[in-house]
């Protein structure tokens, strides 16, 4: 207890020191303070329940861009377990929509900012492609060094596809296929202003 009367976690380590004749001539006892220690292991183990039960996959990169680490939910969007992709680059997922000026834009931000966000298209162990919102964040070592990369994403393949039904039966006619007369509109205004541009 300290003296201000509240309760501090501590470890006690308590050793007998024998005389010559081996009888306890004293004790030497050591008191450690707990708290920042108990303090750090609730909050990595409040970090590790988040990391395993969040419904956002997230996936651990070392400075070469090999697989770590990662959590359920990537499994379960992707189909691909901890095992599989453990030692591989993330471009295991890869759906082949992005050409490499989108990759060469993605890492000249990771490199000059340590951060990327965006969308992209990538590809389930199933072969099937699905769109995510990707956040990629930098973890730099003291001496500034790249010392791990941190991806999140979530799967919106769903969001995108209710966007694009929006869009197709507001600008297409249901029973034809054919664009309505409201694309009509904006595509002649668009021509209107570029002529008038000229």
């Amino acid at each position: 207890m300290h003296k201000s009367g509240h309760i501090i976690p501590c470890l006690l380590t308590i050793v007998a020191q024998p005389d010559s004749q081996g009888r306890v001539l004293r004790f030497i006892s050591q008191i450690v303070d707990q708290t920042e220690i108990l303090r750090s292991q609730e909050n990595m183990r409040l970090a590790a329940m988040v990391y395993e039960n969040s419904s956002e996959a997230m996936m651990v990169t070392d400075a070469d861009n090999r697989i770590l680490d990662i959590n359920p939910a990537l499994t379960a969007i992707t189909g691909y377990t901890l095992d599989e992709m453990l030692g591989h680059n993330p471009s295991i997922l890869s759906s082949g929509r992005h050409d490499s000026a989108f990759y060469e834009e993605m890492w000249h931000s990771l490199k000059v900012t340590g951060s990327w966000n965006g969308e992209i298209w990538n590809k389930r162990k199933n072969g099937e492609a699905f769109a995510e919102w990707l956040t990629i964040n930098t973890i730099y070592n003291e001496n500034q060094d790249v010392y791990r990369r941190i991806a999140l994403f979530s799967d919106i393949t769903n969001k995108k596809e209710a966007e694009a039904l929006i869009l197709q039966q507001a600008n297409y006619d249901s029973l034809t296929g054919l664009p309505n007369s409201r694309l009509l509109m904006e595509n002649l205004k668009l021509e209107m202003t570029k002529a008038a541009d000229k």
